[in-house]
């Protein structure tokens, strides 16, 4: 399960050892207050989505390419669980983002703001249609029916790539739309929650993995492999313990047992 995670993760990577693991992440967004009223003439300016480092993996000089969707199939179910492979079908691309990430760089937007963010540009016909749809800003329940979510993924990476951690939670991270009416100029926040549906999404391919990650438990491997984000895991059995007892037909205490693993440093 990766329902509540701390981070949301995105990237992708390739690893000489493990093969290629790309990494994206579902999450609802809710309004910031009771109830929203755009204002007469209300038109869109901007909007952004922006999200706060809170760390990273791999070479982040390879540029990714950030593809942002609106999920299209509600993500809310009292039994549903979300696990690593868990989809739900999205469309309308709201953004293509291509960038270098910089999760130690902190932002030159805002003085105040002394983290690293990445910031990526969404499509202005979102906030149009948020506009003309105004009925569905009366509350926060009938927005999230109205509108069920965001899939941030990202692209296939020919070279290392990376995987970036997002701290959705923070106050920092929103979706903001910029925009003006016939009275003023302003904007608004969208947020997650640790209440709304926010789940990883994991997807690993090992057809480029080094030998001898073969998951063939007949095999003999000199080596353990073990991967976070829902990979590679290894199990060690030691089938013939129960009959060593039994053979030395006395009772046995053991006073210590030792599984002792020196790290492949020459890898």
């Amino acid at each position: 399960s990766t329902k509540s995670a701390s981070y949301s993760l995105v990237g992708d990577l390739n690893d000489p050892f493990f093969g290629n693991s790309n990494l994206s992440f579902y999450t609802q967004v809710g309004l910031t207050s009771n109830s929203l009223i755009w204002g007469e003439g209300a038109t869109t300016d901007s909007i952004v989505l922006q999200m706060i480092y809170s760390g990273y993996y791999g070479d982040t000089l390879t540029p990714l390419t950030i593809k942002v969707y609106e999920v299209t199939e509600n993500m809310t179910g009292e039994s549903m669980t979300y696990y690593s492979n868990t989809s739900f079908s999205h469309d309308n691309l709201l953004a293509d983002y291509t960038f270098s990430p910089k999760p130690r760089s902190r932002s030159n937007i805002d003085d105040s703001l002394r983290a690293a963010v990445v910031r990526i540009p969404i499509d202005n016909a979102l906030g149009e249609r948020f506009i003309n749809d105004a009925n569905n800003f009366t509350s926060n329940n009938v927005f999230m029916n109205y509108f069920d979510g965001l899939y941030v993924s990202c692209e296939p990476t020919s070279g290392t790539g990376s995987i970036s951690y997002f701290n959705l939670l923070n106050t920092r991270s929103y979706l903001r739309i910029h925009y003006h009416n016939d009275y003023d100029t302003t904007f608004y926040d969208f947020n997650v929650s640790d209440k709304y549906v926010r789940f990883n999404h994991f997807e690993h391919d090992y057809t480029t993995a080094q030998a001898p990650i073969a998951f063939d438990d007949t095999t003999s491997n000199e080596y353990l492999y073990v991967q976070s984000t829902a990979g590679v895991r290894s199990r060690l059995r030691f089938p013939n313990l129960a009959q060593w007892a039994k053979n030395m037909n006395t009772n046995v205490l053991i006073n210590v047992a030792k599984l002792i693993m020196t790290g492949a440093n020459d890898m």
